[in-house]
């Protein structure tokens, strides 16, 4: 089966997914090799994008007391 992996990172870095794993599970997508090529690095991007996140919020806090 072919799967779309650019949609399924988009899925797993926006959503509450806690690791790849879990989301490979809840998706019914086997973890083998060559899905964990494909996922390399899921992982750290996702938490770029909440520590992105966690900076933006606390410059509005910033903001907002000035």
């Amino acid at each position: 089966m072919k799967y779309d992996w650019n949609e399924l990172e988009k899925d797993f870095i926006t959503g509450e997914y806690k690791n790849v794993s879990d989301f490979l599970r809840q998706k019914g997508i086997p973890n083998n090799g060559k899905t964990r090529k494909y996922t390399s690095g899921w992982t750290d991007k996702k938490r770029q994008k909440k520590d992105k996140e966690k900076t933006k919020n606390k410059e509005r806090i910033i903001e907002k007391k000035e």
